[in-house]
């Protein structure tokens, strides 16, 4: 008998589901941005928050590397991180929709780095 947990579309419908961010590709901020769309409550904010900064700290290892675009994106981070803090889902949207589409999302991201938190 199948799990329903384990179906994808609980995954991205669930906002208590939380996202492991392992790398930056737009496969995976498309579904931070999936879940930022269906979370509502400050305790599923908070949630998006952390999967953002897991986003954040591979960004900011590429920065220290010197990595082309990875100033950028940062900033889209931090500007989606605080838009989800003060509860503005469509700021966070719109930042983490042009971070998504970076031309060179996947150069930006540093291959095997494991994040950290972002404080």
């Amino acid at each position: 008998m199948d799990d329903a947990h384990d179906h994808p579309d609980f995954q991205v419908t669930n906002p208590w589901y939380i996202v492991s961010v392992e790398r930056l590709d737009a496969e995976t901020v498309d579904l931070v941005m999936r879940k930022v769309a269906v979370s509502s409550g400050l305790d599923q904010l908070a949630y998006r928050e952390t999967e953002i900064d897991a986003l954040w700290s591979l960004v900011h290892m590429a920065v220290r590397a010197g990595r082309p675009g990875a100033d950028h994106a940062l900033a889209l981070l931090w500007t989606a991180h605080d838009a989800v803090g003060e509860g503005d889902v469509n700021l966070a949207l719109t930042a983490l929709a042009q971070l998504k589409d970076m031309e060179n999302l996947e150069e930006v991201g540093v291959p095997g780095a494991v994040p950290t938190s972002m404080h």
